[in-house]
């Protein structure tokens, strides 16, 4: 019985401020908004972080391209190209195909993986990947960065050899990195 009195009497006092809430009415665009952001704080501030996530890394996203233009821009105005492009078409594809070769031959050395031996086969599979990325990185990474400046100085871009060739992390990426620098010479050499 006390319950049922003390309900209806919050209920009653909710509904008295529902009433003057209405009658008098926040006045102005800016009040309205902030009486509905109050009333609504945790859903606003999810959407909020959200968008603020969502807009941070639309803008990171969008600075590496104006970066990566400005490199390409200045790369093609200002930088002196260092080969001819027969030249630069002849060594890339002549690169490419070594670090196919590379590939290939690691390929056939590499461990078998046994879930019986699944730490043991893990650690060999990993160990294998890094000597392959290492030679990579000290062999044709050298070579490989120098030809993508050849390109950018004639105007020509590969997104997927500017996001492996540093940091080629496993064997795909290295493969990604050959085919990429193949694709720009075939793209030069049709430019002729």
């Amino acid at each position: 019985m006390v319950d049922s009195c003390l309900s209806g009497l919050i209920l009653n006092e909710m509904k008295k401020s529902r009433k003057k809430e209405r009658e008098s009415p926040p006045t102005n665009f800016l009040e309205r908004n902030i009486a509905w952001i109050h009333s609504k704080k945790s859903l606003v501030a999810i959407i909020i972080v959200y968008f603020m996530m969502v807009g941070l890394g639309n803008f990171l996203d969008g600075l590496g391209k104006v970066i990566n233009g400005i490199q390409i821009t200045y790369a093609y105005i200002f930088e002196e190209k260092q080969m001819t492009d027969e030249a630069l078409v002849w060594e890339s594809r002549n690169l490419s195909k070594e670090i196919i070769t590379y590939l290939l031959e690691r390929r056939q050395g590499e461990p078998v993986f046994s879930f019986d031996n699944f730490e043991e086969s893990t650690q060999s599979t990993i160990s294998y990947s890094q000597q392959t990325v290492g030679y990579y990185s000290s062999e044709f990474q050298p070579k490989v960065a120098k030809y993508r400046e050849e390109f950018l100085k004639r105007g020509l871009i590969n997104n997927e050899l500017d996001s492996f060739y540093k940091n080629a992390t496993n064997p795909i990426g290295v493969e990604s990195v050959a085919f990429a620098l193949n694709d720009l010479a075939a793209s030069l050499d049709a430019k002729k």
